[in-house]
């Protein structure tokens, strides 16, 4: 049976893996819905009490942060996609306003 913080981690994990899902999915309206269930399994990792880690612990921690930076990479590549987006509207409304002129 896990301890309370096995427990936490493997429901981080979780968590994090559907959310990375969705990301992948660019599931943006769920994923912003989603979040926040993530960021509490979080604080719960961080509220329980401290236990020497051993090493499937530590393999479960490892993958939780690899999951976590995947989804970091996705959404900052959809920023970028979105900034450009806005970018390239702003100069065509830039355009029809000095064409219109």
């Amino acid at each position: 049976m896990p301890t309370e913080l096995q427990q936490a981690v493997i429901d981080a994990t979780q968590c994090h893996e559907k959310l990375k899902k969705l990301a992948d999915e660019e599931d943006w309206d769920a994923f912003v819905e989603y979040a926040p269930v993530c960021q509490q399994a979080i604080r719960l990792i961080n509220t329980q009490e401290n236990e020497t880690a051993d090493q499937e612990l530590r393999q479960q921690l490892e993958h939780l942060i690899s999951l976590n930076n995947e989804i970091r990479d996705i959404t900052e590549r959809q920023r970028d996609k979105l900034a450009d987006v806005l970018r390239d509207l702003n100069q065509g409304r830039k355009a029809r306003k000095a064409y219109n002129n």
